[in-house]
């Protein structure tokens, strides 16, 4: 984000400490006429030419609130909602459908209605719910221009019944969205919120929302098709959600080695292989195998049941030939264990 200020007459050159570039807070009017307020901000670069009349300042800018003029540098709201038209198909909230006037099918008559279905909720804590809505563009009733653009979306709503910090609330969209990701096979994000400072989602009432950007690596998703989804929302409500909230500090960084592998069109296939092999190496090892005393065990006891003209063979892949070191479980044991075993 750039300033610029006129410059004074007789004006000195001041050098700016790592404390002078620090700004915690910065609020105005944009040019637009908009209240605006830009929150952790740092002075990165300052133009002091001798001949320019004006002095210009470069900001890197963590959040930007647009709507409303904000005194903390930590503001808490109670309604998040982000926009995820990409999510239509998976969720099967809502979808536009042709009308017909003539029963031959005349497509010089007929019309488009919006078909919606009802929103899905979540309770993950005491304190939050997350609601999947559908939404669609406003258009005229009478419509003469050449186009006509109809869009429709996803809203993924964090309703709060205690208001909390926006870094609360976009570590709770990642971890829901991270989950989605895997359903969708794609890697979805959104760097833009609505934010409203009372649950005007629960409470029905119409109060104007501000619009929060974030400084975040924001990737293009590579858009998948229904036959693609491992699971869509239907299928979330089913026992999903709840088995991720217990267990996703566990899963997270094998999930993002997955999502890294299958967002990427670019990653080479070697650094694809590697990913994969290391997401099951932690898998195996938070999962299956972090007591060595019961995967031993479980060794033995696979390898009793096999019949002895191939017992050799299995051996040599799950068995080390000891437990007493703290890494006898080598990468083609945990492989190997993975492969047999029988899923939980």
């Amino acid at each position: 984000l750039e300033f610029s200020k006129p410059r004074e007459e007789n004006e000195t050159y001041e050098r700016f400490t790592k404390e002078d570039r620090v700004f915690p807070l910065i609020y105005g009017i944009a040019n637009s006429g908009e209240n605006i307020t830009l929150l952790n901000c740092f002075l990165t670069h300052r133009s002091d030419g001798s001949n320019e009349q004006t002095r210009r300042y470069l900001f890197y800018v963590g959040s930007v609130i647009i709507g409303d003029h904000c005194l903390s540098t930590k503001p808490k709201f109670s309604c998040f909602i982000f926009d995820h038209p990409e999510l239509v198909a998976w969720t099967n909230l809502c979808h536009f459908e042709a009308t017909f006037y003539d029963k031959d099918y005349d497509t010089s008559s007929f019309s488009y209605n919006w078909i919606r279905e009802a929103p899905v909720f979540f309770q993950l804590n005491e304190n939050l719910t997350v609601k999947f809505n559908a939404n669609t563009s406003r258009v005229c009733s009478h419509v003469v221009d050449p186009l006509l653009n109809v869009s429709q979306t996803i809203e993924i709503q964090l309703l709060y019944y205690s208001p909390v910090a926006l870094s609360v609330a976009w570590d709770d969209y990642h971890s829901l969205i991270r989950l989605i990701n895997i359903g969708f096979q794609s890697n979805i994000t959104n760097n833009k919120v609505k934010c409203l400072s009372c649950n005007t989602c629960i409470s029905n009432e119409t109060i104007p929302s501000i619009e929060v950007y974030i400084s975040h690596p924001h990737p293009e998703p590579i858009i998948t098709k229904f036959y693609d989804f491992i699971f869509n929302l239907h299928e979330l409500q089913q026992g999903i959600i709840s088995t991720w909230t217990n267990k996703q500090n566990q899963l997270q960084s094998i999930v993002d080695f997955y999502l890294n592998v299958i967002s990427s069109s670019t990653m080479y296939i070697e650094n694809r292989f590697l990913n994969l092999v290391q997401a099951l190496e932690i898998y195996h090892t938070r999962f299956q195998s972090s007591n060595k005393v019961e995967y031993a065990a479980r060794i033995e006891s696979m390898l009793a049941s096999i019949p002895l003209k191939n017992r050799d063979f299995h051996t040599k892949r799950l068995k080390p030939k000891s437990y007493t070191n703290d890494n006898c479980i080598k990468l083609i044991h945990r492989l190997s264990d993975l492969y047999v075993r029988d899923p939980m």
